[in-house]
């Protein structure tokens, strides 16, 4: 890992400018080295390693675009180490290497890669080692001691070298380990940041979500308090509708048992007219006088019979209004919708029944105009008097009959206008409940807004 670590920190220091001076230096010092070779006559040695040199640098400068510029600089140390070694080996001047070997380490040092910096020590020693067997010109007649002195100060240069090298190297790993920590720091930092300006975002787009709820639900909240009101309103109305309802079919109540009353005394009167015909003609002129009776009671049941009709149309009225306002409460008024169609149906019914007595009681009429005609010719015609009395029994009976039918159904009515005046006290206990819970709906919208612009 450090191996990797240093190979990292040397890509990222060398750039391409310090490979082209390296290259250039090289071309320099091996162009310097092959004229002192020329001028001393070694022809050969002297074109080796001009060639060398501007080989190696060529070659470099070529590819340094296509590999890592620390690979660049190991390709350049490692020629310039081979051809310190062939110059000196081809002069039989193994000592003068020495010099240029550490120099060539410490100018590998630069590129800060230690595996660079160990095979460099290695051929230097390798390279001491055989100029100290092969003695050269410069060491003949010295002794080993010296020779092995001049190896260890050798080694001793060379690890200076690779000290404070390596001592460079860790420096810069560190450095450049807490520039990487300092720069995901940023990184954590500004991505948290992100997070936090996005929360923001998000938390702004739900406070005005909420601010418009707020707003609808006010709005809403305000409609069903105006309706509840007018519920209220509409219920107090129909409440007082209602009372004058009751108070009227009481009324009727009473008069169609009145008028019961009176039709059993025309059934009455009835059979003792038919009875009375059978005794004497003087019976038959009383008679008479009962049929102006039965005349002048159906005249009054015939008035009854009218205001009964009166009052069935306006039950009828009342009814379809109760429906409209119904219909107008929505959901809140069905029930109420259906009583008021109940009560409707009632009233068309009682209106039915009251066109059936009134026809009845035109009937009766013209019966009892026969009966009395019969009875200014009774001296002729007995018999027919005594069957005009049959159907004026009859008539009277089915009068009755009726009469009766009629107080039932008048007695339902009432019964349900009763359910409905509790119906409509209930409705309007519950739109003063909703209007109360309105507004506090209302004044929990509002603190719920001030706390939005609040937050805002």
């Amino acid at each position: 890992m450090k191996n990797n670590n240093q190979k990292l920190e040397a890509t990222t220091t060398i750039n391409k400018n310090f490979i082209k001076i390296h290259s250039f230096l090289l071309i320099g010092v091996c162009s310097l080295f092959g004229i002192l070779n020329l001028v001393s006559g070694s022809v050969l040695t002297a074109l080796v390693t001009i060639g060398a040199g501007c080989l190696t640098s060529a070659v470099v400068l070529c590819i340094r675009n296509k590999i890592k510029f620390t690979t660049a600089g190991i390709l350049l140390t490692q020629a310039q180490l081979f051809i310190i070694i062939i110059i000196s080996s081809s002069n039989h001047e193994f000592h003068g290497m020495f010099p240029l070997l550490v120099a060539s380490m410490a100018f590998a040092g630069i590129y800060l890669n230690k595996q660079n910096m160990i095979i460099h020590w290695v051929i230097m020693d390798i390279a001491a080692v055989a100029g100290m067997f092969m003695r050269d010109m410069f060491y003949s007649g010295a002794e080993t001691g010296f020779l092995i002195k001049g190896i260890a100060a050798v080694n001793v240069g060379a690890y200076l070298v690779y000290y404070l090298i390596s001592v460079t190297v860790k420096q810069i790993i560190n450095v450049q380990n807490a520039e990487k920590e300092s720069e995901k720091l940023v990184e954590q930092v500004q991505s948290q940041m992100d997070e936090s300006n996005q929360m923001m975002q998000n938390q702004q787009q739900v406070v005005e979500k909420i601010a418009e709820v707020s707003l609808a639900v006010n709005s809403s909240v305000m409609r069903m308090k105006d309706v509840a009101e007018n519920i209220s309103s509409s219920a107090e109305q129909q409440q007082s509708a209602l009372e004058d309802i009751t108070n009227e079919i009481n009324l009727v109540s009473q008069e169609t048992a009145d008028s019961i009353n009176e039709s059993e005394k025309a059934s009455n009167a009835a059979q003792q007219s038919k009875e009375l015909l059978n005794l004497t003609h003087a019976e038959i002129r009383k008679m008479g006088d009962a049929m102006a009776e039965i005349e002048h009671s159906s005249a009054q049941i015939q008035g009854v019979v009218k205001a009964i009709e009166d009052i069935a149309f306006q039950t009828n009225i009342l009814a379809l209004n109760a429906s409209v306002e119904a219909a107008r409460a929505g959901e809140a008024g069905k029930g109420f919708a259906v009583v008021a169609n109940e009560v409707r149906n009632l009233a068309a019914k009682s209106a039915e029944s009251v066109k059936n007595t009134s026809n009845l009681i035109n009937a009766s009429l013209e019966a009892v105009k026969r009966g009395r005609d019969v009875a200014d010719k009774v001296s002729e015609k007995t018999d027919a008097v005594i069957e005009t009395s049959n159907q004026s029994a009859e008539h009277a009976r089915l009068i009755n009959e009726l009469t009766q039918r009629q107080a039932n159904a008048i007695e339902n009515v009432r019964t349900n206008i009763e359910n409905i005046s509790r119906m409509v006290e209930l409705n309007a206990e519950t739109s003063v409940e909703s209007t109360r819970i309105a507004g506090d709906v209302a004044q929990d919208v509002q603190k719920m807004d001030a706390i939005v612009r609040n937050y805002r």
